[in-house]
């Protein structure tokens, strides 16, 4: 009797394997039924068969423990797979980068002259958009791309090589021929001269718009920097220790001189003895209690230094007189 119990068991064992991939159980089946996906699906678990005596209970065969090992039910086989399938969601999702939004880039050139915006300027450091044209950009963030695209790297300034901080240092840059062979007298005038292959200047207004370029660009360069910094901490966190952080908390965070080396923005890539110089500086002692100190002074501000976001004055008035207007 303990043979014939030993063989049911094993038909048992089997019919279930087999009902496990056609079966109408809460599984991942691929056969007829209610599966889901693809591959062995978790069948409805076969009823055990019933021992004809209690005596087969009390002493069963080394056989038969045997048997039972070798042929393991569609359930157990069910939950395998499952638990697979969590380690592999949890090791994608640990090697999974952080995703981070890439750098801007200009508009595709060239741009025909006649369909290029026409703007004029407003202001200390605004413009003004006159006409439409091919892209709806903003003439300083244009104008920021291009000085970090012409980034001189080290220039030697004052008697001094020195990282090229100021828009002053852009001046004293020699310039060198570009793929369509313009030379400007120094990088300065690069930038400002390719801002044009970008937009059209009112006619009367070329003048201001030249000065315009020189205060903007002044403070583009600054905030070039002071923002390099703080991306650099963000996509070292970001790429070798897989976490997302703010920009806020990065400003009040610093690294170590090998761990800034390892991230240098896209603008500073081929300068890498330029990078060091900078990075020198941050990492020298005094440096970050001095960047904090001035911090804490500009948050006693009582209010933000701005809301307009990346509106010009002139235009974030005209936006509100319309909203307000709009409010009759």
């Amino acid at each position: 009797m303990v043979g014939g119990t030993r063989k049911i068991a094993a038909l048992y064992g089997k019919s279930g394997a087999l009902g496990s991939a056609s079966g109408r159980g809460r599984g991942k089946g691929g056969g007829q039924g209610k599966g889901r996906g693809k591959g062995k699906g978790k069948g409805a678990r076969p009823p055990s068969p019933t021992a004809p005596s209690s005596s087969s209970e009390e002493l069963p065969s080394a056989h038969a423990s045997a048997d039972e090992e070798e042929l393991p039910s569609a359930h157990a086989s069910a939950d395998d797979e499952e638990v697979q399938e969590e380690q592999e969601q949890v090791e994608e999702a640990l090697g999974s980068e952080v995703w981070l939004r890439g750098p801007s880039t200009l508009p595709r050139r060239p741009i025909p002259l006649e369909r290029r915006p026409m703007v004029r300027p407003s202001g200390k450091k605004g413009w003004i958009k006159v006409s439409g044209g091919d892209h709806n950009r903003k003439v300083n963030g244009i104008l920021g791309l291009l000085c970090r695209q012409n980034f001189p790297g080290l220039v030697q300034f004052r008697e001094e090589l020195q990282p090229a901080y100021t828009w002053d240092h852009y001046v004293a840059a020699l310039d060198a021929a570009d793929r369509d062979g313009r030379v400007f007298p120094n990088k300065a005038e690069r930038v400002k001269g390719e801002l044009w292959d970008f937009y059209r200047c009112q006619e009367g207004y070329e003048d201001k718009a030249a000065s315009i370029c020189e205060e903007a660009a002044k403070k583009l360069v600054k905030d070039m920097h002071y923002e390099a910094r703080v991306q650099a901490i963000i996509d070292y966190y970001a790429h070798y220790r897989r976490m997302k952080v703010k920009k806020e908390e990065a400003r009040t965070m610093n690294l170590t001189k090998e761990q800034f080396l390892q991230v240098p923005p896209y603008w500073c890539a081929q300068h890498a003895q330029c990078w060091e110089y900078m990075v020198d500086k941050w990492v020298e002692p005094g440096w970050v209690e001095t960047h904090n100190a001035c911090r804490d002074w500009r948050l006693l501000m009582p209010r933000a230094s701005h809301h307009q976001g990346s509106l010009s004055l002139d235009e974030y008035r005209e936006k509100w007189v319309r909203e307000f207007i709009s409010l009759f």
